[in-house]
């Protein structure tokens, strides 16, 4: 074999050793090698923001206190390393943070909380992420409020607040707790097992404080004016507490059923409430009611100041009446004795009475003849020669009189026995 069937065998075959290659080949090739430099820097320039090809996770977080926080500080949950601040700004006096997550830490629920919290005593922060596990999803972009955020002071911030006035003021309070505590090692050890349970409780009531500028150093002026104003009487204040203390020791001593009843008051409570609410209806209408008797009650004074001065008018009558109560109160025995007297004749009298019941029955309906007739009488005693009295009568010729109902005779009327109140309207035969 020679060496140029050789040379045909071996790669990049065509080509003579040592020939240089093509003009176009080597700007293409050194084009090629700029764009991958060009890229490979623009990747490395940005991957602290973020790497091409890659997806996140963005959401923002409102912090009342954000010192010191800069774009690409660490965001973690718990020991893991989930993202970093992409960008941070200011709206409505809080600090606006924007958190760039891993695709895969989305979507946060909305009872998630951040905390800011240090990596080194030089100031070197970072924000920790506690995930909720109750609430709605959060979209890309959301916010989480400054409610669910909070910022841990940092040792250089604690230690800058302790100028040297501040540390003159420490070491005075310190010496006066001393001299207050001389004697109290019982009560003290007594406190300090109550402490933390206090602590706990009286946690947000320091964190409210605290969130007002400048409250914390008012408060501890007035604590101090406060002091000095007790320590005159601080003995008289010290046994001022025994009776609270004795007053308070039933509850101590009862604690499981103190325990017992607060357990118990709230179903107790939840029934009252449910029976409260079957009374709207009866608060209604006295609502209705009240509203209704207004002008009845508005009316009362006026009614109230007529009736005082009727009674002021009475009095006079009033008083004549006891006068007449006396006679009537004379008259009750003799009144008494005649009912008893009367008493046993009451049953023939009703007899007596029930008897003259159908004669009544017939003569009522003729009230108008008993007139008539009363007229007449009046009429035929009308006449008289001066010394005596004279009676006229009339003769009314008919078949019950002297004419003997003979032929010729002036006519009558028909009914010599007329319904009541019907003389003189019968019918003429």
């Amino acid at each position: 074999m020679n060496i140029t069937s050789l040379r045909s065998r071996l790669p990049g075959a065509g080509r003579e050793v040592g020939k240089p290659q093509s003009r176009p080949f080597l700007l293409i090739t050194g084009a090629f090698g700029i764009f991958f430099a060009l890229l490979l820097l623009y990747v490395g320039f940005n991957a602290a923001n973020s790497i091409p090809g890659r997806s996140y996770y963005y959401i923002n977080a409102e912090f009342e206190e954000a010192d010191n926080i800069t774009d690409t500080y660490q965001v973690r949950s718990g020991a893991e390393l989930i993202g970093q601040v992409s960008d941070t700004s200011v709206h409505d006096g809080n600090a606006v943070v924007e958190l760039q997550l891993a695709a895969d830490q989305g979507p946060l629920l909305s009872d998630t909380t951040l905390r800011i919290r240090p990596r080194s005593p030089i100031g070197v922060r970072y924000i920790e992420l506690t995930k909720g596990t109750e609430g709605t999803r959060l979209p890309q972009g959301a916010t989480i409020p400054a409610s669910q955020t909070k910022a841990t002071v940092t040792i250089d911030g604690a230690l800058s607040s302790l100028d040297k006035k501040t540390r003159a003021q420490t070491q005075i309070f310190l010496k006066e707790f001393g001299e207050g505590f001389a004697d109290r090692g019982f009560d003290g050890n007594k406190t300090l097992a109550a402490a933390p349970e206090f602590l706990q409780d009286t946690d947000q009531v320091v964190g409210s404080v605290n969130a007002l500028d400048g409250a914390l150093a008012r408060f501890i002026s007035s604590s101090q004016g406060a002091a000095n104003a007790a320590d005159p009487v601080r003995d008289d204040i010290g046994q001022g507490f025994a009776p609270e203390a004795d007053a308070l020791k039933p509850f101590k001593e009862q604690e499981q059923g103190v325990q017992d009843t607060l357990e118990e008051a709230p179903p107790t409570l939840q029934t009252a409430r449910v029976e409260l609410a079957r009374t709207d209806p009866l608060v209604t209408e006295t609502g209705l009611l009240a509203r209704n008797s207004r002008p009845m009650l508005q009316a009362a004074p006026g009614a109230l100041n007529e009736t005082s001065k009727l009674l002021d008018d009475s009095q006079p009558s009033l008083r004549n009446l006891n006068r007449t109560l006396d006679l009537v109160g004379d008259a009750v025995n003799p009144t008494l004795g005649l009912l008893d007297t009367v008493n046993p004749v009451l049953p023939n009298i009703e007899d007596g009475l029930k008897n003259t019941l159908p004669i009544l029955n017939v003569l009522a309906p003729r009230g108008c003849d008993y007139d008539r007739m009363f007229n007449n009488w009046e009429s035929m005693l009308g006449f008289t020669d001066g010394s005596m009295q004279m009676i006229r009568f009339e003769v009314i010729a008919s078949e019950e009189t002297i004419g003997g109902g003979k032929k010729g005779v002036t006519p009558t009327f028909s009914n010599a026995y007329p319904k009541p109140c019907q003389v003189g309207k019968e019918p003429i035969r």
